[in-house]
């Protein structure tokens, strides 16, 4: 009986032990989802002066045909970041798991096989596009005439891809920080960086006033303050990068999952730049300076969302780690409260006022409709709904089988946007998009992540690494 009452007194210890582990655990990751989601706000504040100052001037100081050649470059070069394999959206479930077990081989080895994919497939992207540039022209490779763009379009053309290739690069950055719940490092070098771009546009660009210049000013300060912030997080854990590690079988380890991330941003880049793309040989360059220019704010706003979205993925990557599904539930609902909150109120506001906020803005009548933005608002809650669920499932781990899901998802919606833009113009694209992502946002995908929040995904705080094949 005294054997008994020592183990069941044991077993007692042990399990107020774990549920002191778990609570402190808890603790933490809201302290660092708070600072985290707070710093990140602050940076999409300066994100927004960039656009809300900055923009105008670069417009007015352009005029419309180059800044539209400046957005057809930006878009025509936003399938650069397929390249990375998914690899920065897979790390942080990764990454924090390892770091929860304390395995600093295992994190040695993803954060350098990380990077060097990354590095890899940088050189890649730009070899590619330097030599079909070199073949058929920049104008011609984007689907431009000749005789209609600027004389430094071909010079801003080899400059914007140096500068989105390093763009792809440096977020590797905040993947590594997300795995470790420090993204509020990333965002407070970004606000910085936000800061840099408005001064470096409001003082300096009317008398510089070239596209690539503006690749300059806009990317080069971000690009080079999380350069410096790898640097220093590398100096503070020198084991990341002092020891040996097996490339090829980390690889094998994060490939099922990156795979099927990649092939979201597939989508990701159907959707948005490539209906840029598309309408680049449907419309005048004017429309093209509309439509992009509404795209640009919905990308802006979007990554308002993501201010929560990216802390989020940390976090929950974390519980899921510890097990702990109270908190990941919670966390989850939260998240869909907010993301429909935030999106419906863009609805509204878009339909009442969008025409007139944006020639307030641009300080330009570009030919904005209230359809436009209505329906590119309806669009951008689907938009929302997909980018939400798909950090639900990545932080637990669970994107197998989901590629091939998101890549139909932007052939519809690009289609759809296409066959209507062909006959509606602008706001035919817009409609289409809309009526396309929301056949997979608002049915299917919620229902597969609640299905998978709610029965399994706790099993285990490591991704199976099945067969690639399988599982795409």
């Amino acid at each position: 009986m005294a054997e008994r009452s020592l183990e069941q007194n044991g077993a007692a210890d042990r399990q107020e032990s774990g549920m002191d582990v778990t609570e402190s655990a808890s603790r933490m990751r809201r302290v660092r989802l708070v600072s985290s989601v707070a710093l990140a706000l602050v940076s999409r504040l300066t994100a927004l002066v960039v656009q809300i100052v900055g923009l105008p001037v670069a417009l007015s100081a352009l005029g419309a045909m180059r800044y539209a050649e400046f957005l057809t470059i930006q878009a025509s070069f936003g399938w650069f970041g397929l390249a990375g394999l998914g690899i920065t959206v897979a790390l942080p479930g990764f990454l924090s798991a390892a770091n929860v077990r304390g395995d600093e081989r295992e994190q040695r080895e993803l954060v350098l096989t990380s990077l060097a994919i990354l590095g890899m497939a940088s050189l890649m992207v730009m070899a590619i596009v330097i030599g079909l540039a070199a073949i058929v022209s920049p104008q011609r490779l984007l689907g431009l005439h000749t005789d209609r763009v600027s004389g430094d379009f071909s010079l801003s053309f080899y400059i914007g891809a140096l500068f989105l290739c390093a763009r792809m690069i440096v977020s590797y950055v905040a993947s590594v920080r997300g795995g470790y719940q420090e993204l509020h490092r990333v965002y407070a070098m970004s606000a910085i960086a936000n800061l840099v771009v408005v001064g470096l546009i409001v003082s300096s660009f009317r008398r510089h006033a070239h596209i690539w210049v503006m690749f300059c000013f806009m990317f080069g300060p971000v690009v080079a303050l999380l350069a410096l912030d790898l640097v220093l997080m590398l100096n503070r854990r020198r084991y990341l990068v002092a020891g040996d590690w097996d490339m090829m079988q980390t690889l094998r380890r994060l490939l099922p999952t990156s795979l099927n991330a990649v092939l979201k941003q597939v989508s990701f880049y159907l959707m948005t730049s490539g209906t840029v793309v598309v309408l680049v040989r449907l419309v005048p360059l004017k429309e093209v300076a509309a439509y992009g220019s509404l795209m640009s704010v919905l990308t802006l706003i979007a990554s308002g969302f993501g201010a929560v979205y990216s802390p989020m993925l940390a976090a929950m990557a974390n519980a899921h780690s510890h097990s702990d599904r109270a908190w990941f539930w919670r966390a989850y609902l939260g998240g869909i409260a907010v993301t429909l909150a935030g999106t419906g109120f863009l609805v509204v506001v878009s339909f009442f006022a969008g025409p007139w906020l944006m020639r307030l803005w641009l300080h330009a009548d570009l030919g904005v409709t209230r359809t436009l933005c209505t329906a590119l608002s309806l669009y951008f809650v689907c938009w929302m709904l997909s980018e939400y669920h798909f950090v639900v499932l990545a932080s637990m781990g669970k994107l197998q089988g989901l590629g091939k899901i998101y890549v139909w998802e932007g052939i519809i919606t690009l289609g759809c946007g296409g066959v209507l833009a062909s006959r509606y113009g602008l706001e035919g694209m817009a409609v289409g998009i809309a009526i396309g992502a929301a056949a997979f946002s608002i049915f299917y995908l919620p229902l597969r992540a609640w299905r998978i929040v709610a029965r399994d995904g706790w099993e285990t705080t490591d991704p199976d690494p099945l067969a690639v094949g399988d599982e795409l």
